[in-house]
Protein backbone atom coordinates (compact mmCIF):
# COMPACT_ATOMS: atom_id res chain seq x y z
CA UNK A 1 0.00 0.00 0.00
CA UNK A 2 1.39 3.58 -1.08
CA UNK A 3 2.30 5.63 1.91
CA UNK A 4 -0.34 8.24 0.72
CA UNK A 5 -3.30 5.52 0.68
CA UNK A 6 -1.70 4.82 4.20
CA UNK A 7 -1.93 8.56 5.04
CA UNK A 8 -5.70 8.98 3.53
CA UNK A 9 -7.08 5.93 5.18
CA UNK A 10 -5.42 7.15 8.66
CA UNK A 11 -7.21 10.95 8.40
CA UNK A 12 -10.01 9.36 7.59
CA UNK A 13 -10.15 7.22 10.53
CA UNK A 14 -9.23 9.75 12.74
CA UNK A 15 -11.78 12.19 11.42
CA UNK A 16 -14.95 9.55 11.87
CA UNK A 17 -13.30 8.84 15.53
CA UNK A 18 -13.44 12.04 15.70
CA UNK A 19 -16.65 12.66 14.73
CA UNK A 20 -18.17 9.92 16.51
CA UNK A 21 -16.79 11.39 19.14
CA UNK A 22 -17.56 14.66 18.37
CA UNK A 23 -21.47 13.79 17.67
CA UNK A 24 -21.44 11.94 21.08
CA UNK A 25 -20.65 15.08 23.14
CA UNK A 26 -22.77 16.94 21.35
CA UNK A 27 -25.94 14.10 22.00
CA UNK A 28 -24.61 14.41 25.46
CA UNK A 29 -25.02 18.03 25.63
CA UNK A 30 -27.90 18.27 24.24
CA UNK A 31 -29.95 15.81 26.00
CA UNK A 32 -28.13 16.61 29.49
CA UNK A 33 -29.21 20.38 28.83
CA UNK A 34 -32.93 18.91 27.85
CA UNK A 35 -33.33 16.95 30.36
CA UNK A 36 -32.61 20.03 32.82
CA UNK A 37 -34.42 22.09 30.37
CA UNK A 38 -37.67 19.58 30.96
CA UNK A 39 -37.08 19.23 34.49
CA UNK A 40 -36.99 22.89 35.12
CA UNK A 41 -40.21 23.20 33.24
CA UNK A 42 -42.26 20.13 35.45
CA UNK A 43 -40.95 22.22 38.61
CA UNK A 44 -42.20 25.58 37.50
CA UNK A 45 -45.56 23.63 36.25
CA UNK A 46 -45.59 22.24 39.35
CA UNK A 47 -45.03 25.85 41.46
CA UNK A 48 -47.80 27.34 39.11
CA UNK A 49 -50.16 24.29 40.36
CA UNK A 50 -49.47 24.75 44.02
CA UNK A 51 -49.82 28.32 44.08
CA UNK A 52 -53.00 28.05 42.31
CA UNK A 53 -54.46 25.48 44.50
CA UNK A 54 -53.14 27.61 47.19
CA UNK A 55 -55.03 30.75 46.00
CA UNK A 56 -58.43 28.60 45.60
CA UNK A 57 -58.28 27.81 49.11
CA UNK A 58 -57.65 31.03 50.30
CA UNK A 59 -60.33 32.94 48.43
CA UNK A 60 -62.53 29.72 49.57
CA UNK A 61 -62.02 31.13 53.27
CA UNK A 62 -62.50 34.75 52.51
CA UNK A 63 -65.88 34.03 50.63
CA UNK A 64 -66.64 31.48 53.95
CA UNK A 65 -65.96 34.51 56.11
CA UNK A 66 -67.62 37.12 54.29
CA UNK A 67 -70.99 34.96 53.23
CA UNK A 68 -70.91 33.92 57.24
CA UNK A 69 -70.55 37.55 58.41
CA UNK A 70 -72.80 38.98 55.67
CA UNK A 71 -75.48 36.02 57.45
CA UNK A 72 -74.70 36.66 60.73
CA UNK A 73 -75.82 40.39 60.35
CA UNK A 74 -79.28 39.62 58.34
CA UNK A 75 -82.61 40.23 59.11
CA UNK A 76 -83.50 36.71 59.50
CA UNK A 77 -80.43 35.95 61.53
CA UNK A 78 -81.49 38.78 63.88
CA UNK A 79 -85.38 38.38 63.68
CA UNK A 80 -84.33 34.85 64.50
CA UNK A 81 -82.69 35.12 67.56
CA UNK A 82 -85.60 37.59 69.51
CA UNK A 83 -88.15 34.93 68.28
CA UNK A 84 -88.73 32.97 71.32
CA UNK A 85 -89.66 29.65 68.89
CA UNK A 86 -86.83 30.10 66.81
CA UNK A 87 -87.80 27.16 65.44
CA UNK A 88 -89.85 28.80 63.19
CA UNK A 89 -91.29 27.65 59.31
CA UNK A 90 -90.95 30.91 58.18
CA UNK A 91 -87.05 31.21 59.52
CA UNK A 92 -86.19 27.56 58.99
CA UNK A 93 -87.05 27.67 55.46
CA UNK A 94 -84.66 30.72 54.88
CA UNK A 95 -81.94 29.16 56.42
CA UNK A 96 -82.12 25.99 55.01
CA UNK A 97 -82.29 27.58 51.55
CA UNK A 98 -79.01 29.17 52.82
CA UNK A 99 -77.53 26.12 53.60
CA UNK A 100 -78.16 24.29 50.60
CA UNK A 101 -77.15 27.24 48.48
CA UNK A 102 -73.62 27.52 50.12
CA UNK A 103 -73.64 23.97 50.92
CA UNK A 104 -72.70 24.79 54.42
CA UNK A 105 -73.09 21.05 56.21
CA UNK A 106 -75.39 22.63 59.10
CA UNK A 107 -76.21 26.07 60.31
CA UNK A 108 -76.49 27.04 64.01
CA UNK A 109 -77.55 29.36 66.46
CA UNK A 110 -76.32 29.52 69.50
CA UNK A 111 -77.21 31.45 72.94
CA UNK A 112 -75.03 33.70 73.92
CA UNK A 113 -75.58 33.68 77.94
CA UNK A 114 -76.38 29.94 78.38
CA UNK A 115 -74.13 28.93 74.97
CA UNK A 116 -77.68 26.97 74.26
CA UNK A 117 -77.55 25.40 70.52
CA UNK A 118 -81.65 26.73 69.90
CA UNK A 119 -81.42 25.98 66.48
CA UNK A 120 -79.57 23.79 63.97
CA UNK A 121 -81.05 22.90 60.74
CA UNK A 122 -79.89 19.12 60.88
CA UNK A 123 -80.78 19.05 64.68
CA UNK A 124 -77.81 16.45 64.99
CA UNK A 125 -77.09 15.10 68.86
CA UNK A 126 -74.71 18.65 69.79
CA UNK A 127 -78.97 19.92 68.95
CA UNK A 128 -80.31 21.70 72.19
CA UNK A 129 -76.44 21.64 74.26
CA UNK A 130 -74.58 23.88 76.04
CA UNK A 131 -71.42 24.99 74.25
CA UNK A 132 -70.49 26.60 77.67
CA UNK A 133 -70.54 23.57 79.89
CA UNK A 134 -72.15 20.51 77.59
CA UNK A 135 -70.48 17.00 76.24
CA UNK A 136 -69.30 19.26 73.19
CA UNK A 137 -67.87 22.69 74.65
CA UNK A 138 -64.21 21.47 74.73
CA UNK A 139 -64.44 20.59 70.96
CA UNK A 140 -64.09 23.28 67.92
CA UNK A 141 -67.77 24.09 68.06
CA UNK A 142 -67.49 24.79 71.24
CA UNK A 143 -64.47 26.52 70.92
CA UNK A 144 -65.24 28.75 68.15
CA UNK A 145 -68.46 29.72 69.87
CA UNK A 146 -66.48 31.43 73.03
CA UNK A 147 -64.23 33.24 70.70
CA UNK A 148 -66.70 34.27 68.52
CA UNK A 149 -68.93 35.48 71.56
CA UNK A 150 -66.48 36.87 73.00
CA UNK A 151 -66.10 39.29 70.23
CA UNK A 152 -67.26 43.25 70.66
CA UNK A 153 -67.44 43.87 66.87
CA UNK A 154 -70.04 43.15 64.34
CA UNK A 155 -67.54 42.10 61.99
CA UNK A 156 -65.68 39.24 63.72
CA UNK A 157 -65.32 36.23 62.42
CA UNK A 158 -63.86 32.92 64.42
CA UNK A 159 -62.87 29.73 62.31
CA UNK A 160 -60.74 26.41 63.34
CA UNK A 161 -59.35 23.73 61.49
CA UNK A 162 -60.70 20.12 60.34
CA UNK A 163 -60.98 17.91 62.85
CA UNK A 164 -62.63 14.75 63.57
CA UNK A 165 -66.28 15.98 65.25
CA UNK A 166 -67.89 13.27 67.13
CA UNK A 167 -71.46 14.19 66.77
CA UNK A 168 -71.12 13.51 62.92
CA UNK A 169 -69.89 10.50 63.65
CA UNK A 170 -66.00 11.58 64.03
CA UNK A 171 -66.22 12.58 60.49
CA UNK A 172 -64.03 15.64 59.69
CA UNK A 173 -65.64 19.14 60.25
CA UNK A 174 -64.43 23.28 60.49
CA UNK A 175 -66.57 26.10 61.78
CA UNK A 176 -67.22 29.54 61.53
CA UNK A 177 -68.75 31.75 64.19
CA UNK A 178 -70.20 35.28 64.31
CA UNK A 179 -71.80 37.51 66.62
CA UNK A 180 -75.05 38.42 66.39
CA UNK A 181 -76.16 42.22 67.37
CA UNK A 182 -79.58 43.44 67.39
CA UNK A 183 -79.75 47.70 66.40
CA UNK A 184 -79.29 48.53 69.46
CA UNK A 185 -75.95 47.08 69.05
CA UNK A 186 -76.75 44.45 72.11
CA UNK A 187 -75.28 41.13 71.17
CA UNK A 188 -78.38 38.55 70.99
CA UNK A 189 -76.27 35.28 69.62
CA UNK A 190 -73.82 33.56 67.67
CA UNK A 191 -73.95 31.96 64.30
CA UNK A 192 -72.23 28.81 63.96
CA UNK A 193 -71.75 27.02 60.14
CA UNK A 194 -69.84 23.91 59.90
CA UNK A 195 -68.56 22.86 56.43
CA UNK A 196 -67.14 19.60 55.36
CA UNK A 197 -63.57 18.74 53.59
CA UNK A 198 -65.32 17.91 50.42
CA UNK A 199 -64.60 21.37 48.91
CA UNK A 200 -60.58 21.71 49.47
CA UNK A 201 -60.61 17.55 48.73
CA UNK A 202 -61.63 18.48 45.46
CA UNK A 203 -59.36 21.25 44.62
CA UNK A 204 -56.26 19.43 46.02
Amino acid sequence: MRISTKLIINTVIVAVFSVLISTTLIGWIVYSCADDFLEHIATDRFISLRDSKIDQIRNYYNTMEKQVLTFANDYTIVKAMHNSNVIDKKFHQIIKQHKEKFQYSDVLLADPNTGNIIYSVMKGVDYTTSLINGPYATTLIGDVFRRANSATEKDFIAMTDFAAYLPINNYMAAFFAAPVFDADNTKIGVLIVRISPAYINNVM
